[in-house]
Order: C-alpha cells, then sequence, then structure tokens
C-alpha cells in the first residue's frame, strides 16, 4: 500500500498541474497567442531552436539561434530566418533576420559571428536574399585559406557582390564599387585563386535592353584584397560568356595570376580602374 505521503506528493502533483493548465489557458485567453515549442536543430557548435506562436489564427515560426557552450547556451540572434557555418571553422557562422519595414534596425540585416571571439558584426544592413555557392562547387563562397568569403545578394536596389573578411568582420560590396565607375552592371564571382588570395569576378552588362536579353558584354576581373585591388583582364560578348577553361590561374613567382585562353571572341577595352572603398 502507498503511504499518506506518496498519496498527498500525487495529489499535489495533479493540483499543480491543474493550476498550470489553467493558468496558460488564463493567459491564451487574455493576450490572444499560445507559445509552443517544436523542436530544435542542431549544426555542430550550434543550437537553432523553433517554436510556433499562435496569434488571430496566423501562425509564425520563431527561430532563436544558440551558440553551444556548456554548460550553457549563448543567445546569438532571434528571429533567424537564414544562416550558413562556415565549413572551415566550426565556430563561425552567417545568418540573416529580415525584419519587416525595419531594414535598419540594430537587430536586421546579415550578420557574422565567431564563437571563439564571443563577437558578432553586421555585414549586410538591409533585407537581401543572399546566395553561398556550396563547398563542391568550382565558386566555393569560402576561400581555401579560410580568410575570406564571397557571396550574392539581391534586393530592391539590384544584385550585389558581397566580399567578407572573417577574421575582421569587415565587408565590401564589389557591384557598388564598380557602379562607382559608371559601369551599370551584374557581378558574377568566378572562383578562388588555389591559395585564397584572389578571386575571379565578371561584370556582366546586358547590351540588348529588350527581352530575351541574349547579348551581353562580360568583363573579366582579378580581385586582390587587404587592401582593395582590381585588374582589368579583357571582355567577352555572347550569351556564355567566361565560360570554364577559357582562363586559368597560374602561379608566378609566390602569387597567382590569371592567365586568358586565346580566343577570337576576347576582346580589350580602356584600362579601368577600380575606386578604393
Amino acid at each position: 500500500m502507498k503511504s499518506q505521503t506518496q498519496i498527498i506528493g500525487v495529489a499535489s502533483g495533479i493540483f499543480l498541474s491543474i493550476v498550470c493548465a489553467a493558468s496558460l489557458f488564463a493567459l491564451r485567453g487574455a493576450f490572444g497567442f499560445q507559445y509552443v515549442p517544436s523542436g530544435s536543430e542542431i549544426e555542430g557548435k550550434f543550437k537553432i531552436d523553433s517554436a510556433t506562436a499562435e496569434a488571430l489564427g496566423h501562425r509564425h515560426t520563431k527561430r532563436t539561434l544558440y551558440y553551444r557552450e556548456p554548460p550553457l547556451d549563448y543567445r546569438v540572434a532571434e528571429h533567424l530566418d537564414f544562416h550558413v557555418i562556415d565549413p572551415g571553422n566550426a565556430d563561425r557562422i552567417i545568418y540573416t533576420c529580415y525584419c519587416l519595414g525595419e531594414a535598419d534596425a540594430p537587430s536586421c540585416g546579415t550578420f557574422l559571428f565567431d564563437g571563439s571571439k564571443k563577437k558578432k558584426w553586421k555585414i549586410v544592413p538591409a533585407n537581401a536574399s543572399l546566395l553561398f555557392y556550396p563547398a563542391d562547387d568550382r565558386r566555393n563562397s569560402w576561400s581555401a585559406n579560410g580568410k575570406y568569403a564571397i557571396f550574392r545578394g539581391d534586393d530592391s536596389k539590384g544584385a550585389h557582390l558581397y566580399f567578407l573578411d572573417l577574421t575582421t568582420g569587415g565587408s565590401v560590396d564589389l557591384a557598388k564599387q564598380f557602379s562607382a565607375i559608371g559601369r551599370r552592371t551584374t557581378p558574377w564571382f568566378e572562383g578562388w585563386a588555389p591559395d585564397g588570395n584572389k578571386a575571379a569576378v565578371v561584370m556582366a552588362t546586358v547590351l540588348d535592353p529588350h527581352p530575351p536579353e541574349r547579348n551581353f558584354e562580360d568583363d573579366l576581373w582579378s580581385i586582390e584584397f587587404n587592401p582593395l585591388k582590381a585588374r582589368y583582364l579583357g571582355s567577352m560578348r555572347g550569351e556564355t560568356g567566361w565560360e570554364k577553361g577559357s582562363y586559368q590561374w597560374t602561379k608566378e613567382g609566390d602569387e597567382y595570376r590569371i592567365s586568358i585562353t586565346p580566343s577570337d571572341r576576347i576582346f580589350q577595352k580602356a584600362k579601368e580602374k577600380l575606386p578604393t572603398p
């Protein structure tokens, strides 16, 4: 037989459960919502918790990003919309928090977080749709030396190509730099030099303003970082542009340079200089 103490304990537990349920019901009636945790996903040293809030018949998923450091989880951001972890450093993550109508708010935009330093930097201030090239792509967003990343962003103002210094959090919009020299172009990232210190970038200009817009002029540039330097290499017209094999990285001394495969489609324009940001 159960002791009197056990019976009292069970009864107390049932009473507390009823009280808690009633309290939650009252809160839902008072505030019009119910907050229900819906699990979490773990990626390396990061945990993304999701919870669903139901208000006035509408459902919204709230995602919170944590950096896992036992025994506590360090909360990095809430209302997470996009995230990608640095494949070369599990302590670093790039994430976006979209805020409708609040693009310039401190908590809105795209950020770089380094868990080992417990620091974060805002790298893209506006709400933008980002594209990171996967590690198995020749245009892998992450440099081989682990220092830099390049990714594309699209927003209401057009296409952007962001260069990011992963050690300092500094970022430069290469599309903005090219627009400063009067070229209305769309930037495309083509790939890194084998040592990760330079990148090949194509600036594409549409020559035919009417659909289907198949006539392009593509300028190939070699971009070096810290400090930012750009070297114009040549231009090509047509639908295909600079395909794989039309140029390659060759090592000259201690650095890599782009060498162009000879073709009657390639021509030289007046030399242009990229302004310093």
